[in-house]
């Protein structure tokens, strides 16, 4: 579908589109690679043999929430850029999220982490949909849900984990030059990821691969 289509969409659009074209959130994901393979879906591709960096090679479940809430100005993304002090991903850009606990469906481990992290209330996002699940560098086997999200006030940082929480334009997600796959040098080896460009922040790695992913659904008419 051309961008230029997506203007003056709207929440209830949005949902038709997107529960059409995402995974159901009931239907079984699928199994927990056990080890990193060829044909392991990952946001950042590079020599698979180069995998030292990773701690555990055993992919561990985790969630995030891809929320999406409705503005004056159109619907809107939501980010958040966590604390500089962290161990893992300090500085980065990212989707409220973490791994899942024992006692939790991966649903419940994105809805929890939305609430730890930027306060939103489990009642406030109506879950559309999921995103295929991916591996990271990082040892963890990532399912993104997408959620419409009612909220009008403003947006409540854990300040331990979150430095900031802000807000991108639908509409540049869908412009097809602000989402691009290039190459980066990491741990001192070439690796090619995906990347999104915005005006302030440096967004890449699995949170551009989920922008990329969300990208495709809504253009898969």
């Amino acid at each position: 579908m051309a961008r230029h289509r997506y203007i003056s969409m709207d929440s209830t659009q949005l949902r038709a589109i997107l529960q059409s074209n995402l995974l159901s959130s009931k239907q079984s994901q699928s199994p927990v690679p056990q080890e990193f393979a060829p044909h392991v879906p990952m946001p950042i591709i590079g020599p698979r043999d180069d995998l030292k960096h990773i701690k555990n090679p055993n992919l561990k479940p985790a969630a995030v929430l891809v929320p999406i809430v409705q503005r004056n100005n159109g619907l809107h993304i939501v980010l958040t850029k966590r604390t500089a002090h962290l161990k893992a991903h300090a500085g980065q850009v990212s989707f409220p999220g973490g791994k899942q606990e024992s006692n939790e469906t991966l649903v419940h481990t994105a809805l929890r982490e939305s609430y730890e992290e930027i306060g939103l209330i489990q009642h406030e996002a109506e879950i559309l949909g999921m995103l295929p699940a991916f591996a990271t560098g990082t040892g963890f086997w990532v399912s993104a849900y997408v959620g419409l999200v009612s909220r009008q006030q403003e947006w409540i940082a854990e300040a331990s984990e979150v430095d900031l929480i802000f807000e991108v334009p639908l509409l540049q997600i869908l412009a097809p030059e602000n989402l691009r796959f290039e190459p980066r040098i990491m741990l001192g080896v070439e690796r090619r990821t995906y990347t999104f460009a915005h005006e302030t922040h440096d967004i890449w790695g699995a949170t551009a691969y989920i922008l990329y992913m969300l990208r495709n659904a809504l253009e898969s008419q």
